[in-house]
């Protein structure tokens, strides 16, 4: 019913947001805070109720706390299965086939479709409000929440929650530098994302049974997953090379291109993603093993701060790292974040701290030692500019490799920034500093030459106005 009258209601809001952002003049960072607050005001009724099904679902498929445990990871992963799929078939068929109001519809067909199932399954006069609601288990579920708050492995999945964040703010801006600022950057990497924590979900079901197979594979997992982000960091901040040689020796279509963007992510960071996606199904897993509450609270618990998680890591990386610290930062703390989930994973398993002096020589080895991105070669914009050439002997007779032709032609960087919306950097030629433009996200949109008639007349503007 949401989903139908969403449009609606979107109109209904941008009424109370339009004055804000036209009226008032708000910094950015905080007309960000400002878009968050409004983005979450129209969808968190949504979410909420979306967020329900999965606790749910698995209270009804599973009694006990052993059948959760065996299973719980499977159930996950169909699941993200699920959402793989809808972000596949949403971004790159409905959306640019139908638009956003029919895509809209094709949602709400689908809910109401799974509600008539459920209803044949389970008619009304079988339902009782009491079970909606159980009001005397209230206080035993408060008290079950608060004590779950000590436990290590609700920690643990919530960790998981913002590294799942991390990744995708960090690679969501790699893949926009890298394949140019399309729509399709977010469903490229949300599905690569998503087709981690699926891959992670089977691993976990197939590698762990009992509770201390799980641990193992849990602990392992985490500690392969840290130089599978920095390696994978580290070439996906070279995929403008990739993109400079394709764009050099052939000239693909959309759909070509496309599968081209998925296979060299899928190479690059589906392993990674791969290893993080396990952390959640996993830890899930050993939690729900817990005697001191029912199994469905369980679920309801670690998915909640999961989510927690998630809302964590949109807000602190988004918001706080990548416009304050940058692109380096952020993948850093990608790293040190895992870091971080081997101690709580050491500290259920083992109740000590001595472990805690090598993990934090780790995070120091890793902040230290984890390579920088190459800021010229981000900012190249290489999606942008192709070079026609027709045969790749011919392309390789001018340059040695493709390193040697970016810096042949590559350009002083005189100021480079990342920010919530996007890299902003000036460029200058070495021979002629007076010779400067500026691009975003790779993309130049005003110089001293042919350009500075729109920037100024951009400048005058406001001015015009004010």
């Amino acid at each position: 019913v949401y989903g139908l009258l969403f449009s609606g209601i979107l109109a209904l809001v941008s009424r109370l947001y339009a004055p804000i952002v036209t009226d008032t003049n708000i910094p950015l960072p905080l007309l960000s805070l400002v878009q968050f607050f409004f983005c979450g005001l129209v969808i968190f009724f949504p979410t909420f109720l979306m967020g329900a099904t999965l606790p749910l679902l698995a209270k009804h498929l599973y009694e006990t706390s052993e059948e959760l445990a065996e299973n719980i990871s499977s159930l996950y992963g169909f699941n993200t299965l699920g959402a793989l799929a809808g972000c596949l078939f949403a971004g790159y068929f409905l959306l640019p086939t139908f638009g956003y109001s029919k895509t809209m519809y094709f949602a709400a067909a689908i809910n109401i479709f799974l509600f008539t199932l459920s209803l044949i399954q389970f008619p009304f006069e079988s339902f009782s409000w009491k079970d909606l609601f159980p009001y005397e288990n209230t206080p035993k579920a408060s008290v079950s929440v608060s004590r779950s708050l000590r436990h290590p492995l609700v920690w643990l999945v919530f960790l998981s929650g913002a590294l799942s964040l991390f990744a995708q703010l960090l690679w969501n801006r790699l893949a926009a530098l890298s394949f140019g600022p399309s729509v399709f950057v977010f469903p490229l990497i949300t599905s690569m994302i998503l087709m981690g924590i699926f891959l992670g979900s089977v691993l976990s079901s197939r590698f762990s049974g009992s509770e201390e197979r799980t641990w193992r594979f849990l602990g392992i997992n985490t500690l392969l997953a840290i130089p599978l982000v920095i390696i994978g960091n580290y070439f996906f901040g070279r995929f403008p090379l990739v993109v400079l040689w394709l764009n050099s020796t052939s000239q693909l279509g959309h759909g070509a291109y496309t599968l081209f963007q998925f296979a060299i992510c899928g190479i690059a960071i589906l392993p990674a993603s791969t290893a993080i996606g396990a952390i959640f199904p996993a830890a899930l897993s050993l939690y729900s093993r817990e005697k001191n509450h029912e199994a469905s609270l369980s679920v309801g618990i670690a998915y909640g701060m999961n989510i927690g998680g998630v809302l964590t890591g949109a807000i602190l990386g988004g918001f706080v790292i990548l416009p304050h610290f940058g692109l380096d930062i952020l993948s850093r703390a990608l790293a040190v974040s895992l870091v971080l989930a081997l101690f709580l994973i050491f500290q259920k398993s083992r109740a000590s701290y001595l472990h805690a002096v090598p993990l934090g020589i780790l995070a120091m080895i890793i902040v230290l030692a984890s390579p920088s991105f190459e800021k010229t070669l981000l900012t190249s914009g290489y999606f942008y500019n192709r070079i026609h050439t027709g045969d790749v002997k011919d392309y390789h007779s001018y340059y040695d490799s493709l390193q040697s032709f970016h810096d042949m032609y590559r350009y002083a960087l005189v100021d480079y920034k990342d920010d919530a919306h996007g890299t902003v950097s000036i460029h200058e030629y070495v021979n002629n500093p007076e010779e400067r433009w500026f691009r975003i996200d790779g993309k130049t949109d005003g110089n001293r030459r042919g350009d500075v008639a729109t920037v100024r007349l951009l400048d005058y503007f406001p001015q015009i106005f004010a």
